[in-house]
């Protein structure tokens, strides 16, 4: 199964939360500490193999099961599936 996966913008720790536990009480390094809460969201994200923050997923399967294992968990919504049955594309 390939699957895209294309994350929200919303941070799982806040700028200011970051920059109290930081000890850091100007702007100067925001996009600095704002690069480090997304590079270790990815990371744990990457590591535990679920999604921390709400996340679009679309996933393509090259046959038609019974049941499909989703990519990424947990799961809050299933928006649609559709099936595309290649041997009929060429008609």
């Amino acid at each position: 199964m390939d699957y895209k996966a294309t994350k929200g913008t919303d941070l799982p720790v806040s700028l200011e939360f970051a920059k109290v536990h930081l000890r850091v009480d100007h702007t100067d390094d925001d996009d600095y500490i704002t690069s480090l809460i997304n590079a270790a969201a990815d990371y744990c994200s990457t590591y535990t193999q679920r999604a921390l923050l709400t996340t679009n997923v679309v996933a393509i399967c090259d046959s038609f099961q019974k049941t499909l294992e989703l990519p990424l968990s947990p799961c809050q919504s299933v928006e649609s599936v559709i099936y595309r049955d290649s041997y009929r594309d060429w008609e």
